[in-house]
């Protein structure tokens, strides 16, 4: 799809998108601001094909903490905070759920890949009252830019720039720039090579 036509397509999908912004602060107004995003991005996860990827993006860069212009958030998708911010260049697989979290620029994120708002959300240290009562602690978990995670992966912490986090992965501790991991709970498989600048990248024979 051209530059052009993309950009047609983004001003008719920002038309929807305004309307149900004004809808959803207008709910905030008499509900709690936070459920009222939570609802709306429920209701847009539904929204099908090209034009749904377009009406969620336009949608996410105006009541996201931060978006870019070309994110692709697929079907399916669910953000539980408006913290949220996406880089550049992100993709988004379908069925994700995106809790408070910073995806980098040029991240490819696959399908049903839960970016927990850190692992402390529930305090369980007290016996005597319930667990939904305990206060716990909500953290932004950053993920850098050019990362990949693979489908099925639980995040629950930071994972560094040029990572691969493997399909089915349950990251519990913070993830180093290049490293892959994988496995639950996740473990160092291997490093990325860094390229060095201009260094062409490996011929594929036609063979």
């Amino acid at each position: 799809m051209s530059e052009s036509i993309k950009t047609i397509a983004s001003y008719f999908a920002m038309i929807p998108a305004l309307i149900l912004t004004a809808m959803m602060r207008l709910m905030g107004m008499f509900f709690d601001p936070e459920r009222s995003f939570q609802s709306f991005s429920q209701f847009l996860a539904l929204a099908p094909g090209l034009s749904g990827n377009y009406i969620r993006k336009e949608f996410y860069r105006l009541n996201l903490k931060a978006c870019s212009a070309n994110p692709v958030i697929s079907f399916g998708t669910i953000f539980s905070s408006s913290e949220a911010e996406i880089g550049e260049n992100v993709y988004i697989g379908p069925y994700s759920i995106i809790g408070r979290a910073s995806i980098g620029d040029d991240t490819l994120i696959a399908s049903r890949v839960s970016l927990m708002s850190g692992l402390r959300q529930h305090n369980y240290s007290r016996t005597d009252i319930p667990i939904r009562e305990q206060s716990g602690e909500f953290k932004k978990i950053i993920v850098g830019k050019d990362c990949w995670i693979g489908e099925g992966a639980v995040v629950g912490a930071d994972v560094g720039a040029h990572s691969v986090i493997a399909a089915g992965s349950v990251v519990f501790e913070e993830v180093q720039e290049l490293q892959i991991v994988r496995g639950n709970p996740a473990q160092l498989y291997k490093t990325r090579k860094k390229k060095v600048p201009n260094q062409p990248l490996p011929h594929k024979s036609s063979v």
